[in-house]
């Protein structure tokens, strides 16, 4: 049986990953620090018959993220697939970032995905190769105001997409990077709820979308599980937006 490991698996794009992967068969392994979101998600997955194992991991420490795939490898045996979607934001203008912020959604969302590309490569190896998928943005494609920090992290994930796009692709691992737009998930839901008028916001950016609507989790998933089995692909960023991003 094929293994897929998905990084923040426990809720929102991650778990809607997770969803994906087991539906199509692998096992999938659940790195998620919140060990009690990790739990819940996993026994949803069980549930629906897929195999799922959790991993607790913050993927931003990299001695943690040494300690995971140690113990995958122990527990599992093999890699054939990784998803990097860990991640979050912390909105804030330009004079409002401060290097702490900077700092933290820079390690938070990059660097924790070049840790674990760099401790999958050997295991990818191990089995025959494999594909890697990479959780970027439409901010990284287009900026986003109020989120320079957030949205330079996810143009990082661009650069480190391709990149390892040209130094993998002789060695069998296929690279790609996926780059929703607005999605339904609680981080999306609990930013509106901040807003000064959250009804008004929740119609302007579900208009932006011409298909209508925001993306559910498990459609995504099923994108990262499509740029991780097609084996034509590789260095791509596929814009995953309803069309939101004509608007720009």
């Amino acid at each position: 049986m094929k293994v897929a490991l998905i990084t923040g698996a426990g809720r929102g794009i991650g778990y809607g990953c997770a969803q994906a992967f087991v539906r199509a068969g692998y096992l999938v392994a659940m790195a998620e620090r919140d060990e009690a979101q990790g739990r819940s998600a996993q026994a949803s997955l069980r549930a629906e018959g897929g195999r799922a194992e959790l991993f607790g991991c913050d993927v931003s420490q990299e001695s943690q993220v040494t300690e995971l795939f140690s113990e995958l490898e122990r527990r599992l045996g093999r890699l054939d697939a990784l998803v990097n979607n860990a991640g979050t934001n912390r909105p804030g203008s330009p004079l409002e970032t401060s290097l702490e912020h900077w700092n933290f959604l820079i390690t938070t969302n990059l660097t924790s995905a070049f840790l674990c590309c760099r401790a999958a490569i050997p295991l990818l190896l191990r089995s025959g190769g494999g594909a890697i998928v990479n959780m970027t943005s439409l901010a990284g494609l287009f900026g986003q105001r109020d989120g320079a920090a957030y949205a330079s992290s996810k143009a990082g994930m661009i650069g480190l997409t391709k990149s390892l796009a040209l130094d993998l692709s002789a060695q069998g691992i296929r690279v790609n990077a996926l780059a929703p737009g607005n999605v339904d998930t609680p981080l999306m839901e609990q930013w509106i709820s901040q807003q000064k008028d959250p009804a008004a916001v929740r119609q302007r950016i579900t208009s932006a979308q011409l298909v209508g609507r925001l993306a559910g989790v498990t459609e995504i998933g099923e994108m990262a599980l499509f740029l991780a089995t097609q084996p034509f692909l590789t260095g791509v960023v596929l814009e995953a937006e309803g069309g939101a991003s004509l608007g720009y």
